[in-house]
């Protein structure tokens, strides 16, 4: 057909150039098109993700160990961990993506059946210090939800998310289950003081 046109028209190097240009947009099209499913991949990701129903869980957990038991922490972390899901590609490299990872990393921990209540306490602990300062950014307080406060135990050296004004401790349970100061809430202001607090036991923490 080109071959055909080239011998019996005039227009021989518009056309030829058109078919360039053709080519060209045709060869750029799959970049193009790989890096918008790219994008819209890992929005969509994000936006299935529910911080709400994560946090729900991670409070339970509190609860449940502030009694002196572990019915139901693994049922919880289970939950904690759909409701975060997907778990971020290993090649993602941004800290989002780590940050996420070793979110779920600790909660699986966590999900391990036969745990002492010391061992779910220490696994705890290393979650509440990955997941309590993601999830101030990322909890949205609307009327019908609880209203959540962060809580911080200098005893423990740890952080956690409960309801209500008055610390109802998960680390020290009965011995000493009022200890605790209030650092902020949820989807509010004063967040600043409990994100230095959640490094005060590993101030040297980096993500990879």
């Amino acid at each position: 057909m080109i071959s055909k046109l080239i011998r019996s028209t005039s227009v021989v190097p518009a056309m030829l150039l058109a078919v360039a240009v053709v080519q060209r947009g045709a060869n750029a099209a799959p970049l193009a098109s790989n890096e918008a499913s790219e994008h819209h991949s890992q929005a969509a990701q994000t936006a299935s993700r529910d911080w709400r129903v994560a946090v729900d869980q991670f409070a339970v957990i509190a609860t449940i160990l502030a009694a002196d038991h572990m019915d139901g922490v693994d049922a919880r972390a289970k939950g904690m961990a759909e409701a975060l899901q997907p778990v971020p590609d290993p090649q993602a490299k941004d800290d989002g993506a780590a940050q996420l990872r070793a979110i779920h990393a600790a909660i699986g921990s966590l999900a391990t059946p036969g745990l002492t209540i010391e061992a779910a306490r220490e696994r705890f602990k290393k979650l509440s210090g990955l997941f309590v300062s993601v999830a101030e950014s990322k909890y949205v307080k609307t009327d019908n939800r609880p209203e959540y406060a962060v809580f911080y135990c200098p005893m423990a050296e740890a952080s956690w998310i409960q309801v209500g004004d008055t610390a109802v401790n998960p680390y020290l349970g009965a011995k000493m289950l009022k200890c605790g100061t209030k650092e902020s809430v949820l989807g509010g202001s004063g967040a600043t003081p409990v994100r230095k607090a959640l490094h005060r036991h590993d101030p040297g923490h980096t993500w990879h």
